[in-house]
Parts: structure tokens; sequence; C-alpha cells
């Protein structure tokens, strides 16, 4: 295998991991079996405010279960492109 080969394989890898990572914390874990029950994910917008302060507004509820669908989505589409790439190498 040539170096450039091995090198775009250690990319291609590292993206994958990195990706696999992002996903998680979308995942939500009702019960671990160790009575950790983890909160349901919830997105925050966190903008300055004309105070020169920081301001975090949740997004609604039925927004943030779309959004969160449309992100997971996504990271699973780069996984499998990643993934994809890989095997072609």
């Amino acid at each position: 295998m040539k170096k450039e080969t091995l090198e775009k394989a250690n990319e291609l890898v590292d993206r994958i991991q990195q990706l696999q990572q992002s996903f998680e914390c979308f995942e939500y874990i009702h019960d671990d079996g160790n009575g950790d029950i983890s909160e349901p994910i919830s997105l925050i917008i966190a903008y300055d405010d004309a105070d020169d302060g920081r301001c975090q507004q949740h997004i609604p509820i039925d927004l943030n279960d779309e959004f969160i669908g449309i992100l997971k989505g996504r990271i699973i589409q780069g996984i499998e492109r990643a993934s994809a790439e890989l095997e072609a190498l």
C-alpha cells in the first residue's frame, strides 16, 4: 500500500470515529441497567445578547426532535460515505 493511500485510510478511519462519536451524542438511553437514566436530548441555541452577555434558548420539543432526526441522518450518511471510500482504497 502506498504512503498516500495509507494516509488517506487513516484520515477516513479518524473521520468515521468522529462521526460515530457525534452520533452517540444524539442517542437517548433511557436506562443503562445501573439505574442511571439519561435525560432526553435537548438542543439549545446560544447567542450574544445586546448587553454583551451570553443567552441560551431551548428549541421547542417538536422542532428539537425534527432537528435531531435530521442531524442523525446526515451523520449516518457521512459514516456510510467515508466507509465506502475506505473500502474502495
